[in-house]
Parts: structure tokens; sequence; C-alpha cells
């Protein structure tokens, strides 16, 4: 028999999103942490929010123990995981597909959603300008 339920959960608050909160309320160009975008790990309250998921995981609709789990291959998807398989005192197989590997935003990875809102708005003038230039030709 096929699967009969599909869950898709998001991984835990991550050290990068508590530093990036701290950069927005601060009004940082940036955020400061020390770990490459995908070996960031859970931060206190992702761990917090994994177990409670774990708790969930217990009284699945099926009734039974899940048939497997796919996180991505970031630090913080496998750690979410991984803290709620054991809250749940599941010793379901995990496998970890890159294909669920999240959005890769280059040099503007580590920059604050202030840094963000700026990049989007320079672009847009750029791209009305070039509109105008395109329009005299």
């Amino acid at each position: 028999m096929g699967a009969r339920e599909l869950w898709l959960v998001g991984h835990g608050e991550s050290v990068a999103n508590v530093a990036a909160a701290e950069a927005e309320l601060a009004g940082w160009n940036g955020i400061v942490v020390d770990f490459s975008d995908a070996d960031v790990p859970l931060a206190a309250t992702g761990q917090r929010q994994a177990d409670a998921l774990g708790g969930g995981l217990t009284t699945n609709s099926t009734g039974g123990p899940l048939a497997s789990v796919w996180p991505s291959p970031y630090c913080r998807a496998r750690q979410t995981i991984e803290f709620a398989l054991e809250r749940a005192n599941s010793e379901t197989e995990v496998g970890v597909d890159e294909r669920l590997r999240d959005r890769g935003l280059g040099i503007l990875d580590l920059a604050s959603s202030t840094t963000g809102r700026r990049v989007e708005k320079w672009c847009i003038r750029e791209q009305e300008s070039l509109r105008m230039k395109f329009a005299q030709l």
C-alpha cells in the first residue's frame, strides 16, 4: 500500500533566525553567525519546537508508526527531526534528500532583512530605469 499521509514540516528556530531577529531590531545590515548556512544548528527555542513536534508524531492519524522521514541535508533540519523522533520514542528510519536543500542566497546569505529590503528597492529602481531607457529607443 502507498503512503496514506504526508507531513511537511519546517525546521525549528535556528541560531541564525535568532541572529537575524536581533539584527533586524538593531537595524544592522547583516547577521553574525559562526556557521555556513548548511551548518547552522537549532537554537534552544528550536529544540523545544522540535520536542513539541515529537509529541505530535506519537498521535498521527494512521495510529501507526511513521513509515519514513526525509529531512533536508541542513543541520537544523536534521536536528529538528532527530529531536522530534527522540521525543516520540520512535526508531523511524531517517533518510536525507539533497533535493530538499534550502535555496541559496549567495552574497545575501548573511544579509539582514533591512539589507534585503534595500537591495530589493535598488533592483526595482534599476528595473524602472532600464524600462525608461528602452522606452526611449
